[in-house]
C-alpha cells in the first residue's frame, strides 16, 4: 500500500474495497513522505495487520515528529485539533445568518463532516513507520520487485518514489501529479533536478498522489512548468515592490479619498502579502504562494468573495480575510480549460448531495 489516506476512516473504506478483490492481508505501507493526507490513515492498517510495516526514508521520518515540520506530523494534528473548533463554531454561526435554504443545508452539511473529523482527530492514534531508509533499497514481495527510490528533495525533503520495474509502474506520491503542486515544503529547483533522476528509470505509468493514472510524458510537462515558475518568480521578485512601497501606496490611495485598499502581493517567492490598509489599521494578510498557471479571475473572483461576505454581515476586514482565504482554495482547485490560462475553481468549497 502506497500512502494511507488522511484519517483512519478514510483508510479503512479503502481497506474494505481492497478486501473486495483480494483476502490477502496488506504486509507493507510505504509513506512518500510527511503531510497529513498521505500518513494519517496508517493506523487502520496497523490495526487490520498486526505485523505491518511502515516504510518511508528518513527524513520523512524526522519529520513526523519535529515540531513545525510544515503540513504534516505529530505537531499537525495539534494543530488540527486546535483548529478544527474555531471552524465549527464558524460552520455554526454561518448556518444562524443563512437565509438560503441550499446554503444553509450545505453549511449544515459541513458541518456534520467537520464535527466527524473533530471526533476522529480526538480518538486519532499516531501510527508512525516501523522502517526507514536513506537511500534507494529493493524489496521483493512474493515475487515481485518492488524499488523504493530515494532520489533528491522535491515535494519534500524526504520523498520517496515506489517503482515496479516489471509493471514499468511508478507510484510518485505528491512529487509528480497531475494539476500544479503545493510548493510550501518544497525545493523548486532541486525538484527539477529529482524529476530528471526519476526519468531516467523505464517506466510508462504514473499513479500520483492525487489525481488520476498519467502516462511518463507528464512528466516532462510538469518538469517544464516548475522551471517557467522558476524563471517567473525570480524575475517577478527582482522586479516587485517591496513591503514598505506596498503600505505606502496604500496609504496614498486612501489619502486620495479611498475607504479602504488591499494592496494585492500575490507573485511573492514564497509569502502571498496583501496589505489592508483603511486609514487606522495597517495589516498584512498572507498565505502560501499557489503555483498555478490558472489563475483567470482571480482579481474579480477576489472582489466579489469580499462583496459576498460584506453582503453575510462580516466586517470590512474580516471579510478580506475570508476572501483571501477563498481564493487561496480556489487558486488550489483551478481548472485546465481549453488553451492559455484556465480558471479559479469556484465551487472549491461546495459540499454537493451524495444521493
Amino acid at each position: 500500500m502506497v500512502d494511507s489516506h488522511s484519517k483512519p476512516s478514510a483508510a479503512q473504506a479503502l481497506y474494505r474495497e481492497i478486501q473486495g478483490i483480494t483476502k490477502q492481508p496488506i504486509r507493507k505501507v510505504i509513506n512518500t513522505h510527511f503531510h497529513w493526507d498521505h500518513w494519517q490513515g496508517n493506523q487502520a492498517y496497523a490495526a487490520a495487520s498486526p505485523n505491518l510495516e511502515i516504510i518511508t526514508s528518513e527524513r520523512t521520518k524526522d519529520n513526523l515528529t519535529k515540531p513545525d515540520a510544515g503540513v504534516g506530523g505529530l505537531s499537525y494534528v495539534e494543530k488540527q485539533l486546535a483548529a478544527v473548533p474555531k471552524e465549527i463554531e464558524q460552520l455554526k454561526n454561518d448556518i444562524q445568518k443563512a437565509s438560503n435554504p441550499e446554503q444553509k443545508a450545505r453549511l449544515e452539511a459541513n458541518l456534520q463532516q467537520a464535527e466527524a473529523y473533530f471526533e476522529e482527530l480526538k480518538q486519532f492514534k499516531p501510527t508512525l513507520p516501523t522502517r526507514t531508509v536513506a537511500s534507494s533499497v529493493t524489496l521483493n514481495e512474493q515475487g515481485r520487485e518492488i524499488q523504493v527510490l530515494v532520489l533528491g528533495r522535491a515535494h519534500t525533503d524526504g520523498d520517496v518514489f515506489i517503482y515496479l520495474p516489471k509493471e514499468k509502474v511508478v507510484a510518485s506520491g505528491d512529487a509528480l501529479i497531475d494539476w500544479m503542486p503545493f510548493l510550501s515544503d518544497g525545493y523548486p529547483e532541486e525538484w527539477v533536478q529529482t524529476l530528471a533522476a526519476l526519468e531516467k528509470f523505464d517506466f510508462t505509468q504514473i499513479i500520483p498522489g492525487h489525481g488520476e493514472v498519467i502516462t511518463k510524458d507528464h512528466l516532462g510537462f510538469f518538469r517544464g512548468f516548475l522551471n517557467d515558475l522558476i524563471a517567473a518568480v525570480k524575475k517577478a521578485a527582482a522586479d516587485g515592490a517591496s513591503l514598505e512601497e506596498m503600505q505606502a501606496a496604500a496609504e496614498q490611495i486612501v489619502a486620495g479619498g479611498a475607504r479602504a485598499v488591499v494592496v494585492k502581493g500575490g507573485h511573492a517567492i514564497t509569502k502571498a502579502t496583501d496589505v489592508f490598509y483603511d486609514g487606522s489599521r495597517m495589516e498584512l494578510l498572507q498565505s502560501e504562494v499557489v503555483a498555478t498557471p490558472n489563475t483567470h479571475g482571480t482579481g474579480c473572483t477576489f472582489s466579489a468573495a469580499i462583496c459576498a461576505y460584506l453582503a453575510r454581515g462580516a466586517e470590512l476586514l474580516e471579510a478580506v480575510r475570508r476572501a483571501k482565504t477563498y481564493i487561496t482554495g480556489a487558486l488550489h482547485h483551478s481548472l485546465t480549460i481549453g488553451q492559455g490560462s484556465g480558471p479559479v475553481g469556484h465551487f472549491w468549497n461546495v459540499t454537493y448531495p451524495t444521493d
